[in-house]
């Protein structure tokens, strides 16, 4: 997926309707009630004298989730290493704002092309498998593309807010390498282990609920983009890739690889010396060093040579 160019305003006329939530958080704006796809009434938190210990983050939609064996809330996010920008189905999210910009979205092929695809900022339920609490995950500066089904992640933009992204599955890890932080997205000190259906890694996720929005002090708030203008292309970034390269490559020795190998002689001697003695000391088995630090042969002369083989060679 490929944003192309950007259309409509500047950058401060960012359209905003619905209201803002008690405490809620936006990306930096208030929160927007805007929940395409959505008709599900608002729900409270059930009452219940576990106090707050593990599963007290856990909201009653995610209750409601694990008692059913099916649910239609539930929806997932790709890894697509391809992707210059996130991109979400406005139906399986929350949309909190929308700016009033547009671009148009290219796929693999020239062909497939979206025009005025709206920018906005949107917010995804997290339940975690390990501590039983739900997050709230905020993805600003993304692609909003209806009928888009499961939502993409630009390993790069996620990346770009220091978004720690193991991709490689662990059924392409060495044994050695298989640890908790293999395959799993880490943030904020949040791990989100991913499924791997070749060739997809992805984790699930669901819409979350205006109480799960608004109530930040029970469900936290993951910030897994930047509320920054979010740029794919950057001719500055090829630049330091390449000057980082060649800072490593500078640094690196390539490994000594030993031709001959010479046994350290018992003495020295001058080197009109050794001059003189050459064939008493090729000779000698004491091997007396000579002063010369190197030798050069910058010729070889053969003889003998011969073509032409005889009658009486063939014979033989």
């Amino acid at each position: 997926m490929r944003c192309n160019s950007r259309n409509g305003g500047g950058r401060g006329g960012r359209g905003r309707e619905g209201r803002e939530g008690r405490g809620g958080r936006g990306c930096g704006h208030g929160i927007s009630a805007v929940h395409n796809g959505r008709a599900d009434q608002e729900e409270t938190k059930e009452d219940n004298n576990d106090g707050r210990g593990a599963g007290a983050g856990m909201s009653r939609r995610r209750r409601n989730y694990l008692l059913s064996s099916t649910n239609t809330l539930t929806n997932q996010c790709e890894l697509d290493s391809q992707a210059d920008t996130c991109a979400f189905d406005p139906a399986g999210c929350c949309v909190l704002s929308t700016s009033s910009q547009s671009i148009n979205d290219t796929g693999f092929h020239n062909g497939l092309k979206i025009n005025d695809v709206q920018i906005g900022n949107v917010c995804l339920a997290f339940d975690c498998p390990f501590d039983h609490r739900t997050y709230c995950l905020h993805f600003c500066e993304v692609l909003l593309i209806p009928g888009l089904g499961s939502h993409l992640l630009s390993v790069d933009q996620l990346r770009a807010n220091n978004v720690v992204v193991n991709d490689v599955p662990l059924i392409r890890l060495r044994p050695e390498q298989r640890n908790r932080e293999a395959h799993a997205i880490l943030t904020s000190g949040l791990r989100i282990p991913l499924l791997f259906d070749k060739p997809i890694s992805y984790f699930t996720c669901r819409q979350p609920t205006d109480e799960e929005i608004n109530d930040i002090m029970e469900f936290q708030p993951i910030w897994m983009t930047a509320d920054i203008p979010w740029q794919p292309y950057d001719p500055d970034s090829r630049r330091q890739e390449e000057a980082l390269r060649q800072q490593i490559d500078a640094d690196y020795q390539a490994p000594y690889h030993q031709l001959a190998s010479f046994t350290r002689l018992d003495s020295t001697l001058p080197t009109a010396a050794c001059l003189d003695r050459l064939p008493q000391v090729l000779g000698d088995s004491n091997n007396v060093v000579c002063g010369v630090h190197s030798l050069t042969i910058r010729s070889m002369k053969t003889s003998g040579k011969s073509y032409l083989i005889k009658p009486d060679q063939l014979a033989r």
